[in-house]
């Protein structure tokens, strides 16, 4: 029997290998996303992540790899934020370059595109890129 942590420690170094984090261009929302011929190797890692994200079935024509395929996705900043967070520790610094050049990008967008403000650092004096975004109210940061 295995153990959460060595499920942890398998859907990192599974997710090492095959995933990616990134933002989509239009909305700017944070993803994950994961592609297989095998739907068993999707529904192991989502259960290992606490059942987070879901797995999809669809059909693959790019590169003439015709046939099904599945995908394992999360497309909400609180989804990714949690899985990341579940497997931060056994990630590669290229996979961990990765996950933080894409929340910067969200961060990025979010002040860019939508007008919500951030600074280098928070009211408590934290970097913001780790901790995250405030807003300003009553000009307040909040």
């Amino acid at each position: 029997m295995t153990t959460v942590r060595e499920e942890l420690a398998w859907a990192a170094g599974f997710f090492d290998g095959e995933g990616c984090c990134g933002i989509r261009s239009k909305s700017g929302n944070l993803y994950v996303h994961i592609s297989q011929n095998d739907r068993k190797v999707l529904d192991r890692f989502k259960q290992a992540v606490g059942d987070v994200g879901h797995v999809n079935e669809f059909v693959d024509n790019y590169l003439n790899r015709n046939g099904t395929r599945f995908q394992y996705q999360i497309g909400s900043f609180e989804g990714v934020q949690a899985v990341v967070v579940m497997i931060w520790i056994w990630l590669s610094p290229i996979k961990r370059e990765q996950i933080v050049k894409a929340f910067n990008k969200y961060y990025e967008f979010r002040r860019d595109k939508l007008g919500l403000l951030y600074g280098d650092i928070c009211k408590n004096g934290h970097d913001i890129k780790i901790v995250g975004l405030y807003t300003v109210k009553n000009g307040n940061k909040v």
